[in-house]
């Protein structure tokens, strides 16, 4: 089942997927998409990354320093911490 993580960009080894995704709600990340002005298909792929905020932005704060939103299959991310696969980012509107 697909899920909607963020991330702030792709790792050195595969280039293909994110570094460090971190997983939120589907209601922030409804929230999120009104605010960047980004819709479902421009999230439901890796690549191109759908970029949501740049560096130091209030958005890219609050999503705990990513800029990137995806919709992804969670088992795609082995390599990432467990703890930020399975547990959504709180977050704080």
């Amino acid at each position: 089942m697909k899920q909607y993580f963020v991330h702030n960009g792709f790792s050195a080894g595969s280039g293909k997927l994110p570094a460090d995704p971190q997983l939120i709600s589907e209601q922030d990340a409804d929230k999120l998409m009104q605010f960047a002005g980004l819709e479902p298909k421009h999230v439901g792929n890796l690549t191109p990354p759908a970029q949501f905020a740049e560096e130091g932005d209030w958005l890219f704060r609050l999503f705990a320093n990513n800029r990137f939103i995806c919709y992804a299959d969670p088992t795609l991310f082995s390599h990432a911490c467990p703890r930020k696969k399975g547990e959504p980012l709180a977050l704080n509107w």
